[in-house]
């Protein structure tokens, strides 16, 4: 009897190990950036796929002029921009507010999913309108929620290095969703696509139930009186300005402003592509869907490699000298993008078109994860600097929220712009109009990205030591390198095992009486 005890015991060890194993698994920050970056994936590739498809399915599927494809194709894009401007304020403001970051996270993917079946279902263009604003406020929800988790989860150390793999899956989505929706359509005709996409919604909604959130606390500070008379909280800030809205009080911030327009530039330069390259590849090239998304690839393949390298150095030397390269590059590289012709032979013109696009893939994979980072290390600076100012969760939500309202700006814009350009004054015009746009934006870069210019060394090549900044004390458990377990949640599922263990051993009288 006494031995049935120890091996009743032993199971239940066996059974705790298990448990805490998969639960630390699911706490990982490695395991919850990857998750928000599938999030992100699934987001763009259910984005990309329609890009090859649309252009070819209007007029045969929705009765739509040839002569008014590029102005719908337009439409459609600048219609998701308008739901991720709509949404983005909203879900920054409760994702602040929510305990959980996972709530709204599984409600977007829920809209994702009902406005990827109205996209596959729809007959008349005004649904896929419908559609597309709807796929535009879900996106909001990964964009500025999965954001603020990657933010939560990994603190200033390692968001750099966080930025570069969601950049490879940012640079996944939108490589292998315009190819795949090629090959299915050309192959399978409208449908098939959207199945596809629908698998890989699946797959998403498994990975986000299993995540584990870190708890999230700021600092909380009891409020007391300024000089003046007015109440204020213990650092000072006037409690009146504290009431705000967290997204009207970011706006103060230089460096989150400048985040923000390079989001914009971004967004403008890459959603131009997705609106104007299939029907110029079909111009000049005569390509289908399939060869079109194929060129897609060289735009955005360079991330793979260009991301992770751009994440290393923005943990050591800050945002301002990489983004600076970046889109200084990108301005001849944009210009150039008028060499390409139909001249004979076609070959060697498309080779050039693939390398110059290869050339501001480059360029972008520079830029972008410098833009997304730069919002967390700038709120969480704040908060480190002014306690309890943005209550007992922080803002990091709402710092994305604004970036992401910026971002949908950008992506209504850029198609918009584009295709009005092409179709008035042609493709080599719409060139000079993008490398204008992303010549704008260099006084920006340096003047606020990653501080302001009097911060002299510092700010353009990282601290003297060329090590990463030191933790702040109240993130100290942000620290990953590069993503070891969470030390919170190994400290909570310590704490478990012993004492599930401690519950599991039968007490002294029994064991007597059961001998």
């Amino acid at each position: 009897m006494g031995q049935d005890v120890d091996v009743d015991v032993d199971i239940d060890v066996v059974q705790s190990n298990r448990e805490s194993w998969l639960r630390r698994l699911r706490g990982n920050p490695a395991f919850i950036v990857h998750c928000v970056g599938f999030a992100i994936f699934t987001d763009l590739f259910l984005y990309g796929i329609i890009v090859p498809v649309l252009p070819y399915a209007l007029t045969p599927r929705f009765n739509i002029p040839e002569d008014q494809v590029q102005i719908k194709v337009s439409g459609l894009l600048a219609a998701y921009a308008a739901g991720l401007f709509t949404a983005c304020p909203v879900v920054g403001w409760w994702s602040d507010r929510v305990s959980a970051r996972r709530t709204p996270l599984l409600a977007g993917l829920v809209v994702l999913a009902a406005t990827t079946l109205m996209l596959m279902l729809a007959r008349v263009f005004w649904l896929l309108v419908v559609a597309r604003l709807l796929q535009g406020m879900s996106a909001a929800v990964v964009w500025t929620v999965g954001m603020a988790l990657l933010g939560d989860t990994v603190g200033t150390h390692a968001i750099g290095a966080a930025m570069g793999v969601v950049s490879i899956y940012l640079g996944c989505g939108i490589f292998a969703g315009p190819i795949l929706g090629g090959i299915l359509y050309r192959a399978g005709g409208y449908y098939p696509p959207y199945a596809l996409a629908l698998a890989v919604l699946a797959i998403d909604i498994v990975w986000r139930l299993a995540i584990i959130e870190r708890p999230r606390h700021r600092h909380q500070t009891p409020t007391s009186s300024t000089s003046t008379g007015h109440p204020a909280t213990d650092n000072g800030t006037p409690l009146w300005t504290s009431r705000l809205p967290a997204i009207i009080r970011i706006l103060s911030f230089p460096r989150v402003l400048a985040g923000c327009w390079l989001g914009f530039i971004c967004a403008a330069v890459l959603s131009c592509f997705d609106s104007v390259l299939p029907l110029h590849l079909e111009e000049i090239f005569g390509f289908d869907s399939l060869a079109a998304g194929l060129v897609f690839g060289a735009l955005v393949l360079p991330s793979f490699v260009v991301s992770p390298l751009a994440g290393w150095w923005l943990d050591r030397r800050g945002t301002k000298l990489i983004t600076l390269v970046g889109c200084t590059l990108q301005v001849p590289f944009l210009i150039l993008l008028r060499l390409p012709t139909s001249a004979r032979p076609r070959t060697p013109q498309v080779v050039l078109m693939c390398a110059l696009l290869a050339l501001n893939g480059v360029a972008a994979a520079l830029a972008l994860p410098a833009s997304l980072a730069e919002i967390t290390l700038c709120v969480t600076e704040a908060e480190d600097r002014h306690p309890g100012s943005f209550g007992a969760r922080g803002a990091l939500a709402s710092g994305y929220a604004l970036y992401n309202v910026m971002y949908a700006v950008g992506s209504f814009v850029g198609p918009l712009v584009a295709g009005a350009v092409r179709d008035a004054a042609g493709w080599k015009t719409m060139a000079w109009v993008m490398a204008l746009l992303e010549a704008i934006g260099l006084p920006i870069i340096v003047l606020y990205l990653g501080g302001p210019l009097r911060g002299g060394r510092k700010v353009w090549l990282g601290p003297v030591d060329n090590k990463p900044a030191a933790v702040p004390a109240t993130h100290a458990n942000d620290q990953i390198a590069p993503y070891p377990t969470s030390t919170h949640v190994q400290e909570q599922e310590q704490q478990h095992e012993h004492e599930t263990i401690e519950k599991s051993k039968p007490a002294p009288v029994a064991v007597a009486s059961a001998i």
